[in-house]
């Protein structure tokens, strides 16, 4: 989605293209939800620290990771006081060779439980039942992040 034209909420991206053209935009169940992402945000051969991706995406409650293949992750790896949740999304396969998600949280321990459960296997086809659970999960979690200390 183009942020010059865009009408709805914005996420605190703008539309003179200080924080990057595109976006995704996503409204689900009366909840309208804009999508940092670190790879349309604009980057600065001038800034080596990346202030402007930094400014978003670590003032975020809520963090996806989506990694491309299996490889370690640790919450550590992003300084913030504001991230509480981490969602971890890997691309897998089942047994059939269809294209499945893993998926993983993790929280801070103040953060409560946030629904719907995952449950084992963690493993999700890629289909529309993915999908609401993802954005309800995101949802509940930014909730949730809201009642930690």
């Amino acid at each position: 989605m183009r942020l010059k034209e865009f009408g709805g909420y914005s996420g605190g991206l703008d539309k003179s293209s200080l924080t990057g053209e595109h976006s995704i935009y996503q409204e689900f169940e009366d909840n309208q939800i804009m999508f940092h992402v670190s790879t349309l945000l604009p980057h600065s051969v001038k800034d080596q620290q990346q202030l402007e991706r930094k400014r978003h995406i670590g003032n975020d409650r809520v963090c996806i990771v989506f990694q491309d293949e299996y490889t370690p992750f640790s919450p550590q790896m992003i300084k913030s006081n504001v991230l509480h949740v981490f969602v971890l999304v890997q691309p897998t396969r089942v047994e059939n060779g269809a294209r499945a998600y893993q998926l993983s949280v993790m929280s801070r321990e103040d953060v409560p439980d946030i629904e719907p459960f995952v449950r084992r296997p963690y493993v999700f086809k890629k289909d529309q039942h993915f999908k609401r659970f993802l954005l309800t999960k995101l949802i509940n979690a930014e909730y949730e992040s809201l009642k930690a200390r």
